[in-house]
């Protein structure tokens, strides 16, 4: 039974016997009033009687007085003296007392009818629903906010069973109840659905039930008071609901506020070394607080292969992992091919029921996996990955907790690197300073040794010659001798100047090019050390700058160099061309080769320096090479902008 809600409302406890019956009574202290004036219809038949009697006393009193009459006048006269004693006091011993009897009536009567008014427009007006109904739960009578919560009339419901028009099994015991013991029921917020009308929605109810009794005590009727709280229910559950939410958005910011903590505590930890190795065991340690996990490891990705870098765990790491140089082709795990296209973490419940789950070997125990990649500019350097031998271990909260370490992670290990980097730069650099000393007092000694072995003997050998001119200045034949040997000898010292001038600085890259003297060069290269030697280039038609030739001729210089010394090959190929607007050095023997992992060795300076000098002018170098299969050394450097710098 619906009904209108409001915000205020009426005390069903003391207005459940407004209306019953529809009838009343007016104060007690004015009955009492009009009780005193109002005159018994005994009383009146006693002042008639009274009056009578003492009338005829009187005429029969005046009639023995007077002298004999006619019967007539005796008559007239008892009758005139009748009216003249009785009729006063007819009027104020019996008409009067009843007129004043009948104007307090009038007035008992407006005022009930004032009272059942007032009644009448309360009962019908208050918005609490009210219905009277007998002991059988018939309706005697309802108000009109109780019809119009059923969209009927008042007159409707007269007769009829209340839990006919609305069944309730509950309710109906509770109303024998109250009908069997007389005592009162009331129930807050009791909801109520519509069993014979599907279509209408559960509705919450404060209701009374009293009982009308008798005089007898015995109850007689029952006054249903009702009021409509739905509203106030609904807006009590959006509350609760509300403040439900509040509660959780309240944990959940006290969540995320200590994950934040954490992640910050987390960063500063890690940042502390710049050692790799260090810094992938505080990752692993620090997720491991936040995440717990039987086994996690950092891989990191090289071309279209990853390895293993660190790993952290209550079980121990796969001996077939031992190896962390170990590489594994990436194309054969297509979740961490899934995380490297799309840069998202991913998540796997069940390993049992995921179909792309690739199980290394060591690793059939797992069940569940956590995997996230290391983002550096967008770029998928490696992944983090955490396992549990338990079923739906990891949540999205887990994964979304890993996500927010990768990144710090990430940062924290392109740190490393850069400090490795810049560590293994510096050791480099001081290697090629104490390498060009060393190159520069050799090249001393070397130019020393040249102009005190080969100069300084022939100029003795002319000065020499010279003191021979003298003494033989009368022997034409003996003088041209001399002169011929001291031209020979000046020739080769001629000779020995312009070869060790070359090998500082060919005169031909300054006039000729960087073409005419690579090919120069390697002619006596090949010449002097019986190696075939080829040069060939290509669309190299304009003069780069001095820096640049500078650089490409001692690349190939250096080059060449590194082939004789340790590559005991039997052919050497120069290639300088132009492509896609690129200017490509290239230089390929077939010697022994090595291998290009050790190139950070103090034996292989001559290759850092070739390095140094690509860097100088912006250059990018491949070094490619295998034991048995010889070397290939490849340059480029911008083409179009090296001419125009020349320009």
């Amino acid at each position: 039974m619906e009904a209108r809600g409001k915000n205020e409302k009426p005390d069903i406890e003391n207005v459940a016997d407004l209306s019953l019956g529809r009838k009343s009574t007016i104060p007690l202290s004015r009955f009492q009033e009009l009780s005193r004036e109002r005159l018994s219809y005994l009383r009146l038949l006693y002042f008639l009687i009274l009056s009578i009697f003492l009338a005829e006393v009187m005429a029969m009193i005046v009639a023995y007085f007077l002298p004999p009459l006619p019967y007539i006048y005796v008559t007239l006269i008892d009758a005139g003296i009748m009216t003249i004693l009785i009729f006063p006091m007819l009027y104020y011993l019996s008409f009067q007392p009843l007129v004043r009897h009948l104007q307090i009536r009038r007035r008992i009567q407006d005022a009930l009818e004032e009272k059942e008014e007032l009644q009448e427009r309360f009962f019908n007006n208050i918005d609490l629903l009210i219905a009277y109904m007998d002991r059988d739960f018939n309706f005697i009578g309802v108000n009109d906010a109780y019809a119009r919560n059923d969209g009927q009339t008042p007159h409707y419901f007269v007769g009829k069973n209340h839990f006919q028009l609305y069944p309730h099994p509950e309710n109906e015991q509770i109303f024998r109840h109250v009908v069997e013991t007389g005592e009162h029921f009331s129930a807050h917020a009791k909801p109520f659905s519509y069993s014979n009308k599907p279509g209408r929605v559960v509705t919450f109810w404060d209701w009374s039930l009293q009982a009308v009794k008798g005089p007898d005590g015995v109850v007689e009727g029952l006054v249903l008071s009702l009021l409509d709280v739905t509203q106030r229910k609904q807006a009590e559950e959006k509350l609760e609901q509300r403040n439900k939410e509040l509660q959780i958005i309240s944990t959940a910011e006290r969540t995320q506020r200590q994950f934040s903590d954490a992640l910050i505590e987390a960063a500063l930890i890690v940042n502390r070394s710049l050692k790799l190795n260090e810094v992938l065991s505080l990752i692993l340690e620090q997720i491991r607080g936040a995440i717990p996990f039987q086994l996690g490891d950092i891989i990191f990705l090289e071309g279209d292969s990853f390895y293993n870098a660190s790993h952290l765990g209550e079980l121990e790491w796969p001996v077939s992992r031992e190896n962390s140089g170990d590489r594994f082709q990436l194309e054969k795990f297509p979740l961490l091919n899934r995380i490297c296209q799309s840069g998202k973490p991913v998540l796997i419940p069940d390993t049992r029921e995921e179909l792309a789950w690739m199980s290394p070997d060591g690793f059939a125990w797992v069940r569940s996996c956590l995997s996230a990649p290391l983002l550096v500019e967008s770029k998928v350097i490696g992944f983090v990955n955490l396992f549990s031998d338990q079923p739906g271990y990891f949540t999205q909260q887990m994964s979304d907790r890993l996500v927010a370490f990768a990144a710090h992670a990430a940062v924290a290990i392109q740190n490393a690197w850069l400090f490795e980097q810049v560590q293994a730069s510096t050791e480099r650099l001081q290697s090629l300073s104490r390498r060009l000393v060393e190159v520069q007092e050799n090249e001393r000694l070397y130019i020393s040794r040249e102009l005190h072995d080969e100069a300084g003997q022939v100029l003795t050998s002319l000065l020499v010659d010279l003191r021979l001119l003298e003494k033989h200045s009368s022997q034409p034949d003996i003088i041209l001798k001399i002169i011929a040997e001291m031209e020979q000898a000046l020739n080769g010292v001629i000779q020995n100047l312009h070869r060790m001038a070359i090998a500082l600085r060919p005169a031909s890259l300054d006039h000729v090019g960087l073409v005419a003297a690579l090919q120069q060069h390697l002619e006596a290269v090949g010449d002097k050390h019986s190696i075939q030697s080829r040069f060939r280039s290509s669309g190299v038609i304009e003069r780069l700058p001095a820096n640049v030739e500078t650089i490409l001729y001692r690349t190939v210089q250096e080059a060449l160099t590194n082939v004789v010394r340790h590559a005991q090959a039997t052919r050497v190929d120069v290639v300088l061309t132009v492509r896609e607007g690129k200017l490509v050095l290239l230089v390929e023997d077939d010697g022994v080769g090595f291998d290009p992992s050790l190139i950070s060795t103090e034996d292989h300076l001559g290759l850092f320096g070739i390095r140094e000098r690509a860097e100088m002018i912006g250059a990018t170098l491949v070094v490619e090479s295998e034991p048995g299969k010889g070397t290939t050394i490849m340059m480029e450097v911008g083409y179009a902008d090296s001419v125009a710098s020349r320009r």
